[in-house]
C-alpha cells in the first residue's frame, strides 16, 4: 500500500518537474529506475533465502512460524542505515560548494 503512494507521488514530482520536452524520457526513467529497484528486491530476496538455507537458518520459510524473518528485516534495515550514512557522506564531504547566489531558480 505504501509502496503504490509512493509511487504515484514519485510519478506525479517527475511529471510536474519536468520540462515539457523531456516529460516523456523522464516518464520512462522513472519507471526504468522503480523496475531495476524491484527486480533488485527479487534478487536479494532469492539470494538470502538460498544463503541462510545452505546455513541451515532458514530465515524465510512458506510458514512464517519456522522462519527467521526478522533477521531479513535486520537485514534491509542494516542496509538501509549503509545508505543513509553513504548518501551523508557524500552530501556533507569536504569540498569545493557552488551556490546560487543569483535571484530565481
Amino acid at each position: 500500500s505504501s509502496g503504490i503512494n509512493a509511487e504515484y507521488g514519485g510519478m506525479e514530482f517527475v511529471y510536474i518537474e519536468a520540462p515539457p520536452f523531456l516529460k516523456s524520457f523522464a516518464m520512462g526513467l522513472f519507471f526504468l529506475v522503480t523496475a531495476l529497484g524491484e527486480t533488485l528486491a527479487i534478487i536479494l530476496l532469492v539470494v538470502v533465502k538460498k544463503a541462510s538455507s545452505a546455513a541451515h537458518d532458514y530465515w524465510i520459510c512458506n510458514n512464517l512460524n519456522h522462519g527467521k524473518i526478522d533477521n531479513y528485516f535486520l537485514f534491509l534495515a542494516s542496509l538501509m542505515l549503509l545508505n543513509m550514512v553513504l548518501f551523508f557522506g557524500v552530501k556533507y564531504r569536504p569540498g569545493y560548494h557552488r551556490y546560487n547566489t543569483g535571484g530565481g531558480f
